[in-house]
């Protein structure tokens, strides 16, 4: 018992640390507002011909916020993305299934796919250039 109380201290410090230095959760991009799912998103793809952009985050995830909050929110990226591609929204605590039919292992990670199948994925925040760099070679 004794030990028991310090325990429960360090675990309910770390866990305000957490909430503390992550930040509050960024909003869902209006890129994604209309939230379709992964099933959805590839049929519309096949009916529209263009790629899906899948974006697999979590609330927990600070760089997945950071990425939410800028780059997801430039407007060369989002109106490239509206005009270009379907855009599937993944929170990986909700729909792990999802996540995993896409082999994500770390996030966020973006994945296009092309006809259903994986073309090419990135990990990671990124700036908008560079982004949009990577979303226009996949979507070709």
């Amino acid at each position: 018992m004794k030990t028991a109380i310090p325990v429960a201290l360090v675990v309910l410090l770390a866990f305000g640390a957490m909430q503390y230095f992550r930040g509050s959760v960024a909003p869902t991009p209006e890129v994604f507002g209309d939230l379709v799912s992964l099933d959805d998103g590839i049929r519309e793809s096949a009916a529209s011909g263009k790629p899906v952009v899948a974006l697999v985050t979590a609330d927990w995830c600070p760089p997945c916020q950071a990425l939410k909050r800028g780059t997801l929110t430039d407007p060369a990226v989002t109106s490239w993305m509206i005009e270009n591609t379907v855009r599937v929204y993944i929170n990986s605590d909700e729909n792990p299934e999802d996540a995993a039919k896409l082999g994500v292992k770390s996030l966020p990670t973006t994945v296009v796919l092309k006809e259903g199948k994986i073309v090419d994925s990135k990990k990671g925040n990124a700036g908008a250039a560079d982004y949009l760099a990577f979303l226009k070679a996949a979507a070709e």
